[in-house]
């Protein structure tokens, strides 16, 4: 697999999905899925200050104080969809679709590098049906741009909807069960009370053929 190195905080706003681009050491011809990998440099004071500024500008309501950000290891994984030159010729690396999968600590390096097994451990199917589903719940309108208080509130709306989403599929999945329970003893009950009706039709027709001198006692 391929991973991309990218310093802290830049490598936390590219995961959660508050900026999508970001400067990297050399332009690169790969495209596709890779890892993203918080590089263990440490973040000044100054860096800090900026990285507040910056969620100020793009509204973000809650982010890492700066002893909580994680370092040298891997933060989740997104698609490389572009790489460019700005008007300096430094190379940025233009992303989408990043997720959020936790932390694995590992020995990495700035810019791309290969990484022999995924450290989240996940498999392609189970990404695939992961990608499909937050498609399905978040719905991307192409040729849309978003300007970052668009891209602040998307994320809230995005959590919402999953939680919405997640309870009504749970709820839907309660229904069904309750309505199957329901429905077997239903057929238990009617099996039974069927079976009272013949038996005690069954007397009746013994009785009419005797003459309604029966040795049975009726069911009750």
């Amino acid at each position: 697999m391929k991973a991309l190195g990218i310093a802290q905080p830049q490598a936390w706003l590219i995961i959660n999905e508050y900026i999508s681009r970001v400067k990297i050491l050399k332009k690169t011809g790969y495209r596709g899925s890779i890892l993203i990998y918080a590089t263990p440099d440490p973040v000044s004071t100054a860096e800090f200050s900026n990285f507040t500024e910056q969620c100020r500008q793009l509204r973000v309501a809650s982010y890492p104080k700066k002893e909580e950000l994680e370092y040298g290891g891997f933060i989740g994984t997104a698609t490389l969809v572009g790489c460019e030159k700005d008007e300096s010729g430094n190379a940025i690396a233009i992303f989408d679709s990043a997720t959020e999968l936790g932390f694995s600590r590992f020995m990495g390096e700035s810019g791309i590098f290969d990484v022999e097994h995924d450290p989240f451990k996940i498999a392609p199917a189970v990404n695939h049906i992961l990608k499909k589903q937050d498609e399905a719940l978040n719905p991307r309108i192409s040729g849309d741009s978003q300007t970052p208080s668009r891209v602040a509130s998307k994320k809230t709306h995005q959590n919402e909807s999953s939680q919405d989403s997640y309870a009504s599929h749970f709820l839907d999945g309660v229904e069904a069960h309750l309505k199957s329970s329901l429905k077997k003893d239903a057929k238990k009950i009617g099996g039974a009370v069927a079976k009272d009706v013949l038996s005690i039709g069954g007397e009746i027709i013994t009785n009419l053929l005797n003459g309604g001198n029966s040795s049975k006692p009726r069911r009750r």
